[in-house]
């Protein structure tokens, strides 16, 4: 009950703002999808979901940063049909916001992007030589990224060694966000290779008892595994369609079927 009494409360009297936002936008989505019970019960299980939910400078050097972006942030505001932006929550912040609070009288300019509901690096110049230096890096393909993703269930002696190819053509579906593959769509190709395979979460889960009328019930521990992955083509949502068209969705992915036991609010995050 004291849980849900703080995410009802108003996030402008809790301190520090990271955790201020990370409870403005549980509040928006629980009251939006009637899940307090889920979101409540979520959250006192993992706490780590107030974790990790700051942008922060992890290197700078010759006009670059590189900062490190936490999930379920976008990097700018969204734009209405008017072409204006606006905030889908009160007190959403962007990676824009807190680069403008990191630098209040300098422009910067985003020389990569990562989805909402992903972690990880993204570069930033502080300069327009910088950023064109960056683009053309971008450009010829001469930056390499790689991810770490917790996948469901444990691949084939396939993905072992140097790794498979995952060279599904993605295509859009009209009034959907989501994507699929297909035979039309855009080339794409994504090389994973596996790390570890495992069991998640590392221990005993458990659903209910965590408000009042509801019964804990242990479950099973769910066939996991840690992946590498290095995206030779930079398509929107490729690396979550190319794992889940193999099977074996990111953990915690609703779009793509990654959500453990097939509940929504059992996972705080996509891995």
């Amino acid at each position: 009950r004291k849980l849900q009494e703080g995410l009802g409360r108003s996030s402008s009297v809790l301190s520090p703002p990271s955790i201020a936002w990370r409870l403005a936008q549980l509040r928006f989505f629980a009251a939006g999808e009637q899940c307090w019970p889920q979101v409540t019960e979520m959250c006192a299980r993992r706490p780590e979901v107030f974790m990790d939910a700051s942008v922060k400078k992890i290197w700078e050097e010759d006009g670059l940063l590189a900062i490190h972006k936490p999930w379920g942030m976008r990097v700018y505001l969204p734009r209405n049909d008017a072409g204006d932006r606006y905030r889908t929550w009160p007190g959403e912040l962007t990676v824009h916001d807190w680069l403008k609070e990191m630098f209040p009288n300098q422009r910067t300019y985003m020389c990569n992007r990562l989805d909402f509901a992903t972690s990880g690096l993204m570069l930033v110049a502080l300069n327009q030589q910088a950023a064109k230096h960056a683009s053309a890096l971008f450009r010829k393909r001469e930056v390499h990224k790689f991810y770490q993703a917790l996948v469901l269930g444990h691949p084939g002696a396939t993905w072992d060694g140097n790794g498979t190819r995952l060279c599904d053509r993605l295509r859009d579906v009209p009034g959907c966000f989501a994507r699929r593959v297909g035979a039309e769509g855009q080339a794409a190709e994504t090389t994973v290779k596996v790390l570890q395979r495992g069991q998640w979460p590392k221990d005993a889960p458990y659903e209910g008892g965590c408000s009042e009328g509801s019964v804990e019930t242990k479950l099973r521990r769910l066939e996991a595994s840690l992946v590498q992955v290095e995206p030779k083509t930079g398509r929107r949502h490729q690396i979550r369609v190319h794992l889940a068209s193999s099977g074996h969705p990111i953990l915690g992915d609703d779009c793509y079927g990654g959500q453990p036991w097939g509940k929504r609010w059992t996972c705080h995050r996509m891995f």
